[in-house]
């Protein structure tokens, strides 16, 4: 395979010359193959296959193509005109080839093997020497809304997020639940603060908006209220209810994307630390896991105490 970008004044030749200029540098790049030998050349322009017939001995008037076949006499070669439709080597190597086309291409090879992982693509498209490259595939799988859905992710994005420079500028919330309860509660509210880590845990009945605007009542007529309050995109937080009770203490809210826990990591990582104390509170005690609510606040002292 061999190509190359036409220079300025090559840009000017006429659609016709462009293709009789394609055979002269193709053959004048294989010269050191070609002289000696037979060869045949295949083009899918009727008129250049007249130009360069060695069967025809007309005069033709164009000296650039003159000069083109005074070049090309010291060969020996048929030229044969194919069809476009059917010459398809050539006419799939000369089509360009866009970033998104390929991603397209990609993505749908992704849904056909039943959305493999990035290390499995990966590994299959360098089996069948596909040109994408790895940060394509991460692209792809990155961009795939069943991946999203169902399964986790397996490498770090790029950005980050508004991080908090002093105790109490901003609160991560998130649900945890619903649990076994011999109580009505079976949902833990659970709001750390940023900057220090220091978490907070209500034991609820549900995971309505009012609800999460009586717990942020009660902690903030003890701590005041905070500047920002960072959740999922859970409906208790999108409600216009919670909001209008938050802009009346003037904070401002920022949601996490869709299918992305990982944009509200610390309180999630401390949603799995909370439970797993209680659990060993339960187990020291020798209490069922349904009387969590019964040492929660343990478990939030314990865990406050190695901040």
């Amino acid at each position: 395979f061999f190509s190359r970008t036409l220079n300025k004044s090559e840009q000017h030749h006429s659609s016709v010359e462009k293709e009789a200029y394609a055979i002269v540098e193709a053959v004048r790049h294989w010269s050191h193959l070609l002289l000696g030998r037979h060869f045949r050349l295949i083009t899918d322009q009727r008129s250049v296959s007249f130009m360069f017939d060695t069967n025809h001995s007309g005069k033709i008037k164009n000296e650039k193509i003159t000069r083109w076949r005074l070049d090309l006499s010291c060969y020996s070669y048929d030229i044969v005109y194919r069809p476009g439709k059917e010459n398809l080597a050539a006419d799939a190597l000369s089509r360009v080839c866009t970033i998104s086309s390929g991603l397209e291409t990609l993505s749908q090879l992704h849904q056909s093997l039943c959305h493999p992982g990035v290390t499995r693509l990966q590994h299959w498209v360098r089996s069948k020497n596909l040109p994408h490259s790895i940060d394509d595939v991460k692209r792809v799988i990155s961009a795939c809304k069943v991946c999203s859905e169902l399964k986790p992710r397996f490498f770090r994005h790029h950005g980050t997020l508004i991080k908090a420079t002093m105790p109490f500028e901003r609160l991560n919330v998130d649900f945890k639940g619903p649990l076994p309860s011999h109580s009505k509660n079976r949902y833990i509210l659970t709001i750390v603060d940023e900057y220090s880590r220091f978490p907070f845990a209500f034991a609820c009945q549900d995971t309505s908006a009012s609800t999460v605007k009586h717990c942020f009542f009660t902690l903030f007529s003890i701590f005041g209220a905070p500047s920002y309050i960072h959740s999922d995109r859970g409906s208790s937080f999108m409600s216009q209810e919670l909001k209008t009770f938050l802009a009346s203490y003037g904070v401002a809210t920022s949601r996490t994307t869709a299918y992305n826990p990982q944009g509200n990591g610390q309180v999630e990582r401390y949603n799995g630390i909370i439970w797993k104390t209680i659990e060993l509170a339960l187990k020291d005690q020798g209490l069922k896991i349904s009387l969590w609510e019964s040492v929660l606040t343990e478990a939030l002292d314990a865990i406050r105490s190695l901040l």
